[in-house]
């Protein structure tokens, strides 16, 4: 659109007369050609016109005029399969569309031209590779989950393109452009799944040089686990055993480097999490038994200054691994690696956050977690391991623990009262916490030491509280708990001296005689029963 006026004769030898010194002081005559200039004229305009163009869009601050005609985008990808262009003006026209590729709206639309026209080239130039590569890295990272669409054959090509690159910048390109396919919407990801696409994963796992490298390809095998998990394809490249090996060993190297440690936790949190995901198929199960995360795991309850998070984290995992086809095996292990001990150890070191209900939630990889909710989830494991190993009781007796978990139960309790009041919404997590430790209780109500030790945490009153509370799902984990605690002759007394405690039972009996429209329900009914039997 520009109209080009050169400011000399199309006789570019011709000689120039002498000035007189009154021509000197005339402006200089224009000449005005019917054409202008000739065809080397013309690209060498164009040349400029594009460099021009160059030196703007480099400071994306710049974008957003050059945007503001659409020729200029238009004319660009229009002129990336045209035979006039040199290779050296394909090179900054490709560099030009990978600075613009830097806005989110037409980034998309740039890589597939630019891709769409290497891929038609018998022999293209492989200095355009990077500007590629580059141009899919700003695409897929700049995509929310639920607009990518993962494509395999796609991928296939940025991998070839890559791999004929230095490794450590094609490695990050690639790991890139992976990660950003394996966020799509789950009913997309299963489309994405091939042997070739796990390969290219599994092949960054052990990247321990490239640490943003060999994350993404964790976080990437997790996103894939999560929607669309090919427990075959999985089992045949051993992914999670992978990971859980790579991440040993940069344990190994990680010493007492903070920043190190950190890294190992973000690695083994991604393995535990896929892990978790894969104990539904069996085939995955049996692949489970990993030494590296065994000694992780058990290092974990004794540490001091680890995320809540991640203890959550590893008493879901072995949870579920103590219920699957291998679990006898891996309590075994986890007994002999000192299991007791170390789970005393954690009540230890956590003792002073949980009682004196200084307990803030810590981000994790996902949501947040506090030490309660971290507690809650080791006790839940517990009632498993009890069920496989009864001498397990003996180290939860230990009054640290006892303590805890009576501390716990008070603040279950508090804050079930201000959500009967409407100042907690969401209790039911909370409500899945408290049945848990009242399952627990049971069991160690049936060692006398347990009985004795938490017949002196004077627990009945608080609880005999909550069954003022309008909701089932309050009072019967509480009916069950003092039902445990009436086998002591200590709780028995203090129940029937409570006032509150002897109200409740009369408006009990009120409704047994005249259930009207409120019934006290059957299950409840059996509690309490049991609760003065156990006191008579």
């Amino acid at each position: 659109p520009l109209t080009l006026v050169f400011r000399r004769t199309p006789d570019r030898k011709a000689s120039q007369p002498e000035k007189t010194l009154q021509e000197e002081d005339e402006p200089p005559l224009i000449n005005k050609l019917e054409t202008y200039g000739d065809a080397d004229q013309y690209l060498e305009c164009f040349n400029l016109a594009l460099l021009t163009l160059h030196n703007l869009a480099i400071n994306n601050r710049n974008h957003k005029a050059l945007l503001a005609e659409p020729k200029v985008l238009d004319t660009l990808l229009d002129i990336i399969a045209s035979e006039v262009l040199s290779p050296s003006l394909r090179r900054i026209s490709f560099s030009l569309l990978t600075c613009l590729a830097q806005q989110k709206d037409i980034s998309g639309r740039i890589f597939q031209d630019m891709a769409e026209y290497f891929r038609s080239c018998e022999k293209g130039d492989a200095s355009l590779q990077k500007y590629i590569i580059c141009c899919a890295n700003l695409f897929y990272t700049s995509m929310k989950p639920e607009e990518v669409v993962p494509d395999v054959s796609m991928l296939m090509f940025v991998g070839k393109l890559a791999s004929m690159e230095t490794a450590a910048s094609s490695n990050r390109s690639l790991v890139e452009v992976l990660h950003g396919m394996s966020r799509a919407p789950r009913e997309k990801r299963a489309d994405f799944i091939c042997r070739e696409t796990m390969v290219v994963t599994v092949n960054f796992i052990e990247q321990r040089e490239q640490w943003d490298v060999q994350l993404r390809s964790f976080e990437a095998i997790y996103f894939l686990t999560i929607g669309a998990v090919d427990p075959k394809l999985w089992g045949s490249l051993e992914l999670v055993p992978r990971m859980a090996k790579a991440a040993g060993k940069v344990r190994e190297f990680a010493g007492r480097d903070p920043e190190l440690k950190k890294r190992v936790d973000g690695l083994f949190e991604l393995t535990m999490r896929t892990a978790d995901m894969c104990l539904p198929h069996e085939i995955l199960v049996k692949q489970l038994t990993m030494p590296d995360m065994d000694r992780y795991l058990m290092d974990l309850f004794a540490a001091e200054d680890k995320p809540p998070t991640l203890m959550q984290c590893a008493s879901h995992l072995m949870t579920g691994l103590v219920q699957s086809a291998i679990g006898y095996g891996c309590y075994m292990k986890w007994r002999a690696m000192g299991l007791g001990e170390k789970l005393v150890r954690w009540f230890q070191n956590h003792k002073s956050a949980i009682c004196s209900g200084d307990d803030p939630s810590v981000g994790g990889a996902i949501g947040f977690v506090s030490i309660g909710d971290a507690m809650d989830s080791i006790l839940h494991f517990v009632i498993f391991a009890v069920e496989m190993d009864p001498d397990l009781v003996r180290a939860l007796i230990a009054d640290d623990v006892i303590k805890c978990i009576a501390f716990r139960i008070l603040a279950l309790a508090q804050t079930f009262k201000k959500g009967a009041d409407g100042g907690v919404q969401d209790l039911s997590h909370l409500n899945v916490s408290f049945r848990s430790i009242a399952q627990l209780l049971t069991v160690l109500a049936s060692n006398e030491h347990g009985l004795a030790a938490m017949g002196k945490l004077n627990l009945a009153i608080p609880l005999a509280g909550l069954l003022e509370l309008p909701a089932e799902d309050f009072r019967i984990p509480v009916m069950i708990i003092l039902c445990a605690l009436c086998a002591h002759k200590d709780t028995c007394e203090t129940l029937f001296k409570n006032v509150g405690f002897l109200d409740y039972m009369k408006r009990v009996e009120a409704r047994v005689k005249d259930p009207g429209e409120s019934p006290i329900l059957p299950e409840e009914l059996e509690y309490l029963v049991c609760i003065l039997d156990r006191s008579c």
